[in-house]
Formats: C-alpha cells, sequence, structure tokens
C-alpha cells in the first residue's frame, strides 16, 4: 500500500477539531439498524424516544440528544419565542395519532407506549448544562433511555470502531469552562456516541469511559423507522 493510501485510510483533518477514520479493515460499515437495536446500549425507554421521532421532526428539530433520563433538542432555539413556539409545536404534535413503523420496527415499538402516542411528557430545562440556554426535553418515569452503565466499550463490542472519530467543544456563558465531546459517528453519521471531558474514564481504562449521550440524525432515523411518515 503507497504511503498516500495509508494516510487516507489512517485519518483526516478538520476546520472545526481532530477526526480520525478508524473503522477496522475490512469491517463491514454497521447499518442503522444495527445500531438502534443492538442490545446492550439502549434503556428501556428508548422505544418511546424512536416514536417521538415524527413530533420531533415536525417541531423542527434536526438533531435529538439522548441522555440517560430525557431526551432532548441538542440545540437551543435561536430566540425565546421561537423556543415557546417549540414547546408548544411539540407538545400539539404529541397528541396527534403516530405513523405506523416499519415492518421491522414494529415489534419494538409496540408496547412502547398507548397506541399512537410516544408515553412521554414535555419537559422544560431552563438552563442545560452544555450552554446554560433553554431546552425542551421528553422523559417518562423512572427514565431510562441509554442502558444503564454503557461506556465505550460496550459500544465498540456492540458496534465494532466508530466509521469516524471527533471532537466538538461546545462553548458556555461566562467563566464557565467549555464542554468537549469526543464523539463516535456510526451510520454514516446517523447516530453518534459522545463521551465527555467532564466524566473522565477511570485511570488506564480508557473502555471504561462512560458514554454521556447519544445523537441522532432525526430526519435519517425518522426516515429508517417510520418510512411512510
Amino acid at each position: 500500500m503507497s504511503r498516500k493510501s495509508s494516510l487516507l485510510l489512517s485519518g483526516v483533518a478538520t476546520l472545526f477539531g481532530t477526526t480520525w477514520a478508524v473503522g477496522q479493515a475490512g469491517q463491514e460499515p454497521v447499518t442503522l439498524e444495527k445500531v438502534l437495536t443492538a442490545p446492550g446500549l439502549w434503556g428501556k425507554d428508548f422505544p418511546k424516544a424512536l416514536a417521538s421521532l415524527p413530533d420531533w421532526q415536525q417541531s423542527d428539530v434536526d438533531r435529538l440528544a439522548v441522555f440517560h433520563q430525557h431526551v432532548c433538542s441538542e440545540t437551543a432555539a435561536p430566540t425565546g419565542q421561537q423556543h415557546t413556539e417549540r414547546v408548544n409545536r411539540l407538545s400539539t404534535e404529541m397528541r396527534k395519532q403516530r405513523p405506523r413503523p416499519s415492518q421491522k420496527y414494529s415489534a419494538m415499538l409496540k408496547n412502547a407506549a398507548p397506541e399512537g402516542q410516544t408515553g412521554l411528557r414535555i419537559q422544560e430545562i431552563r438552563s442545560f448544562k452544555d450552554d446554560q440556554k433553554p431546552r425542551v426535553a421528553l422523559t417518562a418515569d423512572q427514565p431510562q433511555f441509554l442502558a444503564p452503565g454503557i461506556d465505550l466499550g460496550t459500544v465498540e463490542q456492540r458496534l465494532g470502531k466508530a466509521e469516524r472519530v471527533d471532537t466538538r467543544t461546545i462553548p458556555t456563558d461566562g467563566d464557565r469552562r467549555p464542554v468537549v465531546l469526543k464523539q463516535y459517528h456510526y451510520a454514516d453519521g446517523s447516530v453518534i456516541f459522545a463521551t465527555s471531558d467532564l466524566t473522565p474514564a477511570p485511570k488506564g481504562e480508557a473502555a471504561k469511559k462512560p458514554i454521556d449521550r447519544a445523537i441522532l440524525n432525526v430526519t435519517k432515523v425518522t426516515s429508517e423507522v417510520f418510512p411512510e411518515n
């Protein structure tokens, strides 16, 4: 293999952080279905989060952040008025009949919530931990959207090495230190598992680095789960 080809396989630099192409040689690209249904990654309420995707899409949310105890719009609405409109729109959409999921997800979503609903409730977060700006979120009773104790090693065991790894710095207000996420991309970036510099791994055990959140591309994942939406 030429040096040029080797460099193309080993990694590239981006303008917005460092990126590594780390997929294993000969490894089949992981499908979105595999990511969404892999055991050991998702909590008991994750099917409800999937059921809510059309509601988020109609509320102009393009990326959904999945935390252990809630799911929320990854970025804040540009203005306070638009935040209020997003909350109201999501509330309206949640009362509508849910579209029919793809047959391969029908069993997964069948018991997720009452027929045609998500089984979740709206939670307004006045000061989100990343940037102290408001978010609209959905949660449940005794919520569990990510698998308890999920760490980087678990993700790689279930899905293999990420297709791409990059870092993202989230600015905060005032003198607060920014949040730095390390992001592991799967299924062509449709799902990203992220670790945070605020939750370090045990010394010498990189695989034990806790997963802070998963980020879903709303358009891509909605098209996968609800192809006729």
